[in-house]
């Protein structure tokens, strides 16, 4: 039985292949529409070759747009994604190849058609981080610790900044996104003086100071019953 398992996993990953490359094509180049794609992830890497391995030409931001011009003969799989891999051109002209699931694809070229889908979809990933970052937050450091920032964002947009033992002297205002640099911005000022980038582990968000350094702030969505408590001390004195 044991030594039959890996040619199981080789039967399974063989039809799984079939069914990425199997499904239904459309032709770019014989298509009579042209068809523009929208980056719908950060840090999109064009590349030379249609192959992950391939160098890389530039990186483009969510909400970039690129003429598509062809695609590949099959799908291949990056990570848990099978799709095609798409040649594009860029505004400034220069060409490469973008996979296929970093991209919305729209059979048209009209600016005007382009501008909306763009805006509709920026209304909706606005729509959507409001919910998903709506909730008490705490400051941690580098260690997970608790610290002495608390962020409460609610899902109308509004937000209490303040620190801890001062929570009546809170900092409110009103708080929108740069979805572009996956940034918070906060306007009416924050108790630790800074807008936050977020994004986005597994299943939940992290927001922290676009900083490399030890005391950048960072923060922690609080569950509901969880204790604040400073535990660092505590820890480093049990590890002596």
């Amino acid at each position: 039985m044991g030594k039959s398992i890996p040619f199981i996993i080789l039967i399974i990953a063989s039809f799984m292949l079939t069914l990425c490359s199997k499904e239904t094509e459309v032709n770019i180049s014989k298509s009579r529409d042209s068809m523009t794609g929208i980056i719908t992830s950060h840090n999109t890497s064009v590349r030379i070759e249609p192959y992950v391995f391939s160098a890389r030409v530039t990186l483009l931001s969510k909400g970039d747009t690129a003429e598509l011009l062809d695609k590949s003969a099959e799908k291949t799989w990056i990570g848990k994604d099978c799709n095609y891999w798409y040649r594009v051109r860029l505004k400034n002209g220069m060409t490469g190849w973008v996979f296929g699931s970093t991209l919305k694809i729209l059979k048209t070229t009209d600016t005007k058609e382009i501008n909306d889908v763009v805006s509709e979809f920026w209304d909706q990933e606005t729509e959507e981080l409001t919910g998903e970052l709506s909730g008490k937050w705490w400051s941690v450091n580098r260690f997970g610790d608790f610290t002495n920032h608390g962020l409460d964002m609610d899902a109308d947009g509004k937000y209490r900044s303040y620190t801890k033992g001062n929570e009546t002297n809170a900092i409110e205002g009103e708080f929108n996104f740069d979805l572009a640099r996956s940034e918070v911005i906060f306007l009416g000022g924050t108790s630790f003086k800074t807008n936050l980038k977020y994004v986005k582990r597994g299943q939940s968000y992290i927001l922290f100071e676009n900083d490399n350094q030890e005391d950048e702030i960072r923060f922690k969505k609080i569950m509901e019953g969880e204790k604040i408590s400073e535990k660092r001390g505590a820890d480093e004195n049990k590890d002596k």
